[in-house]
């Protein structure tokens, strides 16, 4: 292992690397302002938008996902209008070609340029222009010299227009997303510390999870079971598949050392198999979570009316057993008592209830898509609600036996 002296000083000379390497692209950029700025700041057409966070031509898959308020902006043909004092409009200014060519900045003081974009092989240049004055017209470029420039972000792409670097400046660590493509829809991202695996179908973006790595005992932790996974020996739930229009791809959820399902999945694609947690994935085509949610409650009330007026016997409480936090939510046990019996699988009748077939398939992807996102509690909220809406329209208790181990 290096002693502390020599990490000091790779780090020191790394760092000056990257400095110099700034220096040498801001004289490149600047050369390409100086040489195209009056063909740059003519747009073909402009959109426009009230979104900020990220540049709109800013190529990350990553980034957006994992950082809570930060999106792709989406654009608008027409000019938003101004609601109060602290609107911010943007305007983006495109070529022929489609390229972005400008960021301009309205607020109800008026607008001026702030970020422009310049293209050179495989790479976009965005740029930032700092002065004394802010630039509202493309006249204010007769005195260019008067302002400044800075490199803000780069974006380098390779033959087939995927990303391979995303470079901000801004950042000490220079690469803020490296892109390692192992196949046309997959790629292995590194950001910081963690490596990310990306999937996409063409332009559609699939999912994106964190490759996770055991400590030095070969464990992994669940912060949600709070228990440790032995990456050497582990169990499985179910296997799910992942469609997509080429690869063959699928996934379990792995179980913890008291066979309790975790957060961490075990993914294969490609031959491979990566240890990996949910950082995106895309719901089923027109899956509502809202409506699945419904139908749920629906299916459930609709069977316990329906057995309340079936049975011959006065019902004077109804247990509602089901599992939650990873466990399948598709088949609760129901059961009504003539008394006062609180044990769900011991009352007068205990029916362990199906879906509807029609309904099934909406009750599968609510499963799925409850645990890819960890909806646990939201859950347990929808079993409440359930719960009032019986005792409030028959006025007979109703006991909720949650199972999670």
């Amino acid at each position: 292992m290096k002693n502390y002296d020599d990490i000091k000083n790779y780090i020191q000379s790394e760092i000056q690397l990257k400095k110099e390497n700034k220096q040498l692209k801001n004289i490149e950029v600047l050369a390409l302002i100086n040489k195209n700025i009056k063909k740059i700041l003519n747009p073909a057409y402009v959109k426009y938008t009230k979104e900020g966070s990220l540049s709109a031509i800013d190529p990350s898959y990553i980034y957006p996902q994992i950082h809570e308020g930060m999106r792709k902006p989406k654009l608008s043909n027409k000019m938003f209008k101004f609601k109060n004092q602290y609107d911010t409009v943007y305007e983006y200014g495109f070529n022929d070609n489609k390229q972005c060519l400008y960021r301009k900045v309205y607020t109800q003081d008026g607008g001026f340029f702030d970020n422009y974009y310049l293209y050179l092989k495989n790479t976009i240049y965005r740029v930032e222009v700092k002065g004394n004055k802010k630039l509202k017209s493309i006249e204010d470029y007769n005195y260019i010299d008067d302002f400044k420039y800075s490199l803000i972000e780069e974006y380098v792409f390779d033959d087939k227009g995927r990303p391979l670097q995303i470079i901000n400046h801004y950042m000490c660590s220079g690469i803020r997303e490296d892109y390692q493509w192992i196949d046309n829809d997959v790629a292995v991202v590194k950001m910081r510390l963690n490596k990310y695996l990306f999937i996409k179908d063409d332009e559609d973006v699939i999912a994106i999870f964190s490759i996770e790595y055991g400590n030095l005992n070969q464990q992994i932790f669940s912060y949600q079971n709070q228990d440790y996974i032995d990456l050497n020996h582990y169990t499985l739930q179910s296997i799910h598949i992942i469609k997509h229009s080429s690869l063959h791809i699928e996934y379990s959820f792995i179980n913890d050392r008291k066979e309790k399902p975790t957060e961490y999945l075990q993914l294969k694609i490609l031959d491979k198999i990566y240890i990996v947690s949910i950082n995106y994935m895309k719901p089923p085509a027109g899956f509502s979570y809202k409506k699945a949610k419904e139908l749920y409650r629906k299916e459930i009330i609709d069977f316990i009316e329906n057995k309340i007026n079936e049975f011959d016997f006065e019902i004077k409480m109804i247990g509602i057993q089901y599992y939650n936090y990873g466990y399948s939510i598709v088949a609760p046990f129901i059961g009504f008592d003539k008394g006062d019996n609180e044990d769900v699988q011991t009352m007068t009748e205990c029916i362990e209830y199906e879906f509807p077939l029609a309904s099934r398939a909406i009750i599968s992807q609510l499963d799925s898509y409850i645990k890819i996102h960890g909806y646990y509690l939201s859950f347990q909220k929808l079993m409440i609600s359930i719960k009032k809406q019986l005792e409030n329209q028959y006025q007979i208790e109703v006991i909720l036996d949650e199972i999670t181990d």
